[in-house]
């Protein structure tokens, strides 16, 4: 969490994220959801998970997730979603993950990501995330226009950001 005085600017929530989150998701849950994007966007991003399979691809059964990073749009452009990724990986290395994973579903997200080490796997057009042949998620002026998914290797001292594997 990130404070100016006692008022929250930015917050980043983390998780460890296993195979079983992955591959036991249930894609009828959208009842639990009362907003049905936020359904369709953890939907999305465990359908692209599957296909991934970075569990596979890694010779893991968990990874420390970043998530939900959010920064007050006037702190926007100085870093502090940067900071906010680069203080997460750094928790996630000294609680002995040895990858971490991010999915952003906005440019800001991807690139203080990328500035802060990790490298993208997959950029997916939200145009190509379709349910029965429909679009899901509408074209909008404000609307970003992919999911990305970016990964890293850890270790438990500075820097605590390694490149991953390669393509």
């Amino acid at each position: 969490m990130a404070l100016d005085g006692s008022t929250v600017v930015g917050s980043c929530l983390n998780t460890p994220l296993t195979r079983d989150d992955v591959f036991s998701y249930d894609e009828t849950a959208s009842n639990l959801y009362e907003d049905k994007a936020m359904f369709h966007i953890e939907l999305l991003c465990k359908l692209v998970h599957k296909e991934l399979d970075l569990f596979t691809k890694l010779n893991v059964n968990q990874m420390f997730e970043i998530g939900w990073l959010s920064v007050e749009p006037s702190y926007g452009g100085k870093g502090l979603a940067t900071r906010l990724v680069r203080n997460s990986l750094e928790l996630g290395a000294q609680n002995n993950f040895e990858f971490a994973k991010v999915d952003c579903t906005g440019p800001a997200s991807a690139a203080a990501s990328k500035k802060a080490g990790m490298q993208e796997v997959i950029k997916l057009s939200y145009d190509d995330y379709k349910i029965d042949g429909n679009i899901v998620f509408k074209k909008t002026p404000n609307r970003a226009s992919h999911l990305t998914v970016l990964v890293c290797r850890l270790q438990n001292s500075h820097p605590y950001v390694l490149p991953t594997i390669q393509s």
